[in-house]
Formats: C-alpha cells, structure tokens, sequence
C-alpha cells in the first residue's frame, strides 16, 4: 500500500482537531506517515503540537483561505499520496485508510474520495437528482443534471456513485491525490480568486486540473461525519451569493478549458443560466420583500458586474502578490530541504 501524509488545515477549532487527529492516531493502520496540521488560529495549540506523527505549522498569517493552506502542507509533505481532510470532521470508521488508500494501486488513479454522512449547512452541494418534469426545468433553466458521478457546466454533479467507480468530482472535506498531481493544481490565479474571497468550489476546480493527468475514484463506504456546524458563509448573504454565482463562471471556464470546449459556449451557459437565476431572484423579492432576498438579488448584480469587468488574473485581482512563492516559503520553514514543484518554479 502506498505511503501516506494527511493534511489538515484549521482555523480556530482547537478542540475539534484535537479530537480528530486523536481518532486519526487510533485507527487500523496502515497511518499516516506525518499528519500535518496548518494552523492559522488566533492561538497555538501546544496539545496538538505534542502528538505523535504531528507536524504542526504556523502558516503566513496574512493568506487564511483554505487552498493556501492545503499547499503549503503539500509542498511539506514527503510521502507519494496525500489525505485531506476538513477540520470539523468526525471519524465514524477506523479502517478509513484502508478503503481510501488502495485505490491509489490502480494506475490511472490520480485522485480518491470517500463516503462522508453530511449533517452540515448542505447535504450534497451542488448535486442534482430531479427526475422526470424536475429535470427538465432544471435543463431549460440552465441547470443540467449529469449521471451519477459526473460533472456539467458551472459545476453541477449527478448523485454520487452507488458502487466504487471512478468520479469526476471530488468531495472539498476529504480529497486525496498523487502528490505529484496536486502540487501541479494550484496556480496563482486560484490562490488569488479564494485570498480575496470571490468564490468556494475549490473541489470542482482540483477535481477539473487533476483529471489532465488521471482519473478520480470514489469509494461509497461511509467513514465520517461532518456534523452541523456555524458556517461562516452564511454570515453574509449578499456576499455569500456573489461568491457562488462567481464561482459558476470561474467553473465553467474551468470545465471549457479543460475538456475543449469553446469559451463562447461557456459563457453563453453562464448568462443564461444567470438569466434565470435573476428572474428568481426577482419575483421571489416581489412574492417577499424581505431583507434575506434583497440582500440575494444584490449579491446576484454584484457577481454579474464582476463577471463582466475582471480579467481573472492574479496580478489584477491581488496585485504585487505571489502567492506560490510565500508557500514556499511557508513550507521551507518546516522542511528546509524542501524545493518547489517544477510546474511552479
């Protein structure tokens, strides 16, 4: 079986990562190799910092979003696959890694998910299983509704595979890669888009760049739990809004660049589907004027202003930023003989 790290990053939930590597450290091995925790909290967890196999990493303090994060950990990482996980997870099954990590024997293999029960804010984001009527209206409003375990424009998936089958999307909680492969997904342009927190799917896009080199499997035994929790997305309407509807736009180009489909059809997708979206917005704002749908609708016009004027580049977006390179950095700290990847040079 291959060799293993996990990584975990966290952000002020020192109880719920304690527990969670604790529950790591009991499992049936094989473990992890190192399980290394990037930390941007308001405090040091000395706790966690003592336990065995723990790499713990203060990282830059000035780049909280969650991919920054997942990268330094990556480039201190040394063994050929590694395990994300979320850090409010909670472990049902001990013999995770052993359903997770074989999936890695097959060649094509490039990337692997596991069964997760989700009790959190949605239970299965962006997944699409009308049926009949329902999904037509969903393909005439611009919402298609793929095959189980497939992807479409603007990241919409089908339900998840009854059986162990190769995926096109992995779940953002707990994702694995070749570690090769991964250090290849992030650039400056996806770092820049979530530090200056214009949109979520971070999934959908790893999932995208990593299926250039292989294939993603998905194994449907359930071994953890995301339980409820006070999300932060939420906080925030109008801008919980824009960043979604942001996020479909930087998807589907994603999902055009990568599976050579033209960007004209892309973009056609996205205003239509947007088209949509507004004229929901508006009527639902009519039916109830309430503040949560004026907030909604605003959140709508600001994410349609930015399609319109950004050009999605780091150096516009987050000027005089280099984000590959403070993770370098970041990483050097912890692992000195450490370089970056080649794609990243």
């Amino acid at each position: 079986m291959q060799p293993f790290d996990v990584i975990i990053t966290t952000y002020n939930r020192q109880e719920n990562i304690l527990a969670f590597v604790r529950s790591i450290l009991q499992c049936t091995p094989p473990l992890p190799r190192r399980i290394i925790v990037v930390d941007t909290s308001n405090f040091y967890n000395d706790e966690l910092k003592a336990l065995d196999r723990v790499t713990y990493v203060r990282s830059n303090e000035q780049h909280q979003n969650q991919p920054y994060k997942r990268l330094v950990g990556a480039l201190i990482a040394d063994s050929p696959v590694i395990v994300f996980f979320d850090d409010d997870l909670e472990l049902l099954d001990p013999a995770i890694f052993t359903k997770l990590i074989p999936a890695f024997e097959k060649a094509d293999v490039v990337g692997a998910t596991i069964g997760l029960k989700r009790e959190d804010h949605q239970a299965d984001p962006d997944s699409i299983k009308a049926t009949g009527w329902g999904k037509l209206l969903y393909w005439l409003s611009g919402k298609p509704a793929p095959k189980p375990g497939k992807m479409s424009f603007a990241g919409f998936t089908g339900p998840l595979p009854e059986k162990a089958s190769y995926t096109e999307t992995l779940r953002g909680p707990i994702m694995a890669f070749r570690r090769d492969v991964f250090l290849n997904c992030p650039d400056n342009n996806l770092l820049a888009l979530f530090d200056k927190r214009l949109v979520i799917p971070e999934d959908k896009l790893l999932s995208l760049k990593a299926q250039q080199y292989g294939k993603l499997w998905y194994i449907p035994d359930v071994v953890l739990r995301h339980p409820p929790n006070a999300s932060t997305y939420f906080i925030n309407q109008a801008d919980h809004t824009k960043r979604m509807h942001l996020s479909r736009y930087v998807v589907n180009k994603a999902y055009c660049q990568f599976r050579g489909i033209s960007p004209s059809i892309g973009k056609l997708h996205f205003w239509y589907y947007s088209f949509w979206r507004f004229m929901a917005a508006v009527m639902n704002l009519a039916r109830r004027p309430n503040d949560r749908n004026k907030k909604h609708l605003k959140g709508l016009v600001d994410a349609f202003k930015l399609a319109l004027s950004l050009d999605w580049q780091a150096a516009s977006i987050a000027p005089g930023k280099d984000y590959l390179k403070d993770a370098h950095q970041d990483a050097l700290k912890y692992k000195p003989d450490n370089q970056i990847h080649e794609s990243q040079a």
